[in-house]
């Protein structure tokens, strides 16, 4: 998943993939960012918690070598 410098950074979250791509998720209402993906219709956080206003996505880094 390496992304070019220019492709790296928070993203609108109408450009985020929506084929269970995990990445992460930002919303206004929560001050951190959540690992989630989109599944049936909806952006599904990993944690359980009722949030539908995303407005920003981020890809996941790459681990650690």
């Amino acid at each position: 998943m390496a992304d070019s410098p220019e492709a790296t950074g928070w993203r609108p979250i109408e450009t985020a993939p929506r084929d269970e791509t995990p990445i992460l998720l930002a919303s206004p209402s929560i001050s951190i960012p959540l690992y989630g993906w989109w599944r049936n219709g909806a952006w599904r956080p990993e944690a359980l918690m009722v949030v539908r206003d995303f407005s920003h996505w981020m890809p996941l880094p790459e681990p650690p070598a």
